[in-house]
């Protein structure tokens, strides 16, 4: 797993966590577990959360919040509120959510996502925060 950490202090003098995260498909159990550790550490901190990243689950099913594996299960367990939907598609090709956006407080207005780039199967997103 690779992340990087931001906090930011925001207008109201309220301190937003940002992670970005990357989570190989080809991760470990162990990997998959230290990511969901990390998530549980930054909620247990003050202020807002935001967490977004390629999580590569394409075993969870999003519209029933089922897994197969443990870590999907896992991982399912450790999200607080998710806005979801499918990111990764092309053509005819089955669209898969692998890349997630994860808050614990209600502060994004809008996200809107548009076409892949050239060849890319990744969705571009554009957020609008309150």
């Amino acid at each position: 797993m690779e992340y990087v950490l931001l906090e930011i202090e925001t207008d109201l003098n309220k301190v937003m966590q940002v992670a970005t995260i990357y989570r190989s498909p080809n991760s470990s159990s162990e990997n998959s577990l230290n990511m969901c550790s990390l998530i549980d550490h930054m909620c247990s901190r003050s202020g807002y959360k935001l967490f977004l990243g390629d999580f590569n689950f394409p075993n969870i099913n999003w519209n029933t919040w089922n897994a197969v594996g443990h870590s999907e299960r896992k991982f399912i367990d450790t999200l607080q509120k998710i806005f979801t939907t499918a990111t990764r598609a092309r053509g005819f090709a089955t669209p898969y959510l692998l890349e997630l956006i994860i808050t614990d407080e209600s502060f994004i207005e809008n996200i809107d996502f548009d076409a892949p780039l050239g060849k890319s199967d990744y969705s571009t997103n554009r957020i609008s925060c309150k």
